[in-house]
This record gives C-alpha cells, sequence and structure tokens, in this order.
C-alpha cells in the first residue's frame, strides 16, 4: 500500500511539475519550434499560457500586437485572443470548447476599404467605413456551419466609383445557420438605395440570393439609369435579384 501511495504521490508531483511548466513556460519557445511553411512569429513575450506577439503573418494575413489568455469559459478551456494590423483590422474573441471548438463573443472590425480592395471589379470602386461582425456564438465542423448567431454592420457606409458616390447608410446582415449553409438575411435603406433579401452559401460553395432592390430620390441620375437595366420595375418601383452559381 505505501509503495502504491508513494507512485500515486510521485505522480501527482510530476503533473503539478508539468502544469507549472505549461504556465510559466515562456512564450518566445514559439519562435523556436517548427512553424508551417510561409507562418512568421516574432517578438513573443509573457507565457504560454498568457503573452503577446508582436508579429504574426502567415500567406497573406499579417497581424500586429497579438495578445492571448488561456482560462475557463462556462468550465470549458478557452483561449482570449485579441489582435489588430497595420490595415485597420481590429478584433478579439474566445475560443472555447473540449472536442469541438466554438468561437464565442467575437467581435471584429474591417475598414470597408481593405475589403473592397481584395475583390474584383470590372472598374474601380472604393468604400468609407468600417464593418463591423458581432458574434456571440458559432460552432463550426468539418460538415459545415453547426450554430451561429452573430449581425454585421456597416456604420456609415458610402461607396465611390465612376458614376459618383452611393450613400448606404447602415447596411444590416443577420448570419445564422441551416443544414450546415451560412444564411444571411440583408437590409439597407438610405435616400440613395434600398435592398433587402436573403442569401446562403454551402459548405460545397454553392451560393443562392434573392431579394428586392429600389433606388432612393438622392440616387445619382448616372446610378438611375444603369439601375433601369437589372429588370423590371413593380408597382412600388422595386426590382427583384435572384441569384445563384458556385464560389470559385
Amino acid at each position: 500500500m505505501k509503495l502504491k501511495s508513494g507512485i500515486g504521490t510521485g505522480v501527482a508531483l510530476v503533473l503539478a511539475y508539468g502544469l507549472f511548466l505549461a504556465c510559466y513556460a515562456p512564450a518566445r519557445l514559439l519562435t523556436a519550434v517548427p512553424l508551417p511553411a510561409g507562418m512568421v512569429v516574432a517578438e513573443a513575450a509573457g507565457t504560454l499560457w498568457q503573452g503577446s506577439l508582436q508579429r504574426f503573418s502567415w500567406r497573406t494575413l499579417m497581424l500586429d500586437d497579438v495578445h492571448w489568455n488561456i482560462t475557463f469559459s462556462d468550465f470549458m478551456p478557452a483561449l482570449e485572443i485579441a489582435f489588430k494590423n497595420p490595415e485597420g483590422i481590429a478584433g478579439h474573441g474566445i475560443i472555447r470548447g473540449w472536442q469541438q471548438p466554438q468561437f464565442y463573443q467575437w467581435q471584429l472590425s474591417v475598414p470597408a476599404g481593405y475589403l473592397f480592395s481584395h475583390m474584383r471589379f470590372i472598374v474601380p470602386i472604393g468604400a468609407e467605413g468600417n464593418v463591423q461582425l458581432n458574434l456571440q456564438e458559432a460552432t463550426v465542423d468539418r460538415s459545415g456551419c453547426q450554430s451561429l448567431d452573430a449581425n454585421v454592420t456597416w456604420p456609415g457606409a458610402r461607396v465611390k466609383t465612376p458614376l459618383g458616390g452611393l450613400v448606404l447608410a447602415t447596411p444590416q446582415a443577420t448570419l445564422r445557420c441551416q443544414q450546415g449553409a451560412l444564411e444571411a438575411s440583408l437590409r439597407q435603406n438610405s435616400s440613395h438605395l434600398q435592398l433587402s433579401g436573403k442569401g446562403s452559401v454551402t459548405p460545397k460553395g454553392e451560393y443562392r440570393f434573392t431579394g428586392q432592390l429600389s433606388s432612393g430620390n438622392d440616387l445619382p441620375a448616372t446610378m438611375k439609369k444603369l439601375l433601369a437595366t437589372t429588370g423590371k420595375a413593380d408597382e412600388q418601383g422595386a426590382r427583384t435579384l435572384n441569384f445563384q452559381g458556385r464560389l470559385l
């Protein structure tokens, strides 16, 4: 019995010492371990349990001032993360769970100009304002989106085109999941443009959108002429939109 008790005590001490090392091991160890091709981490500070990176980059993603903290949330292990990058992107949130990771209470702000610069347009198009994501919770696995409670807003939205400026007020989108697919309900109402509709994207990249679009009284005349080519308007001046296809 004494031998078994001694072995149990020894194992407990080893585990406790291992936990101590994990808590206080310096974060700079991250710069010494092999990383995936193209991934760069620099100027690590703090510990593996609670630390920061001055720079993190992988492929086209570059982040500055990354902070993390390992903790517990609703009795689940959790990783709190906060970051920003030189282009003005900033975000913070929690990844938690035992077997299936869950994104919890995330907030992300991305300059609209940055998003538009990564899209392909036939003519130069710019944008003003910040697109903001407020995510309460999301669970995603190999089969697709399993649960999602989030919304996206674009306060002070403006679009610059060769035909003039387009004032969009504050477009809003509610994000949910249905049978593995991402679903969005859109709403936009300004003196230039009114838009409402619903869209979805499946894990295979198949997308669909249906909605209605109508021009406001202050929409520039050149844009009204362009809008008139999108289809026949109903009695209220709204035009039906119906798109479907597959993302590249």
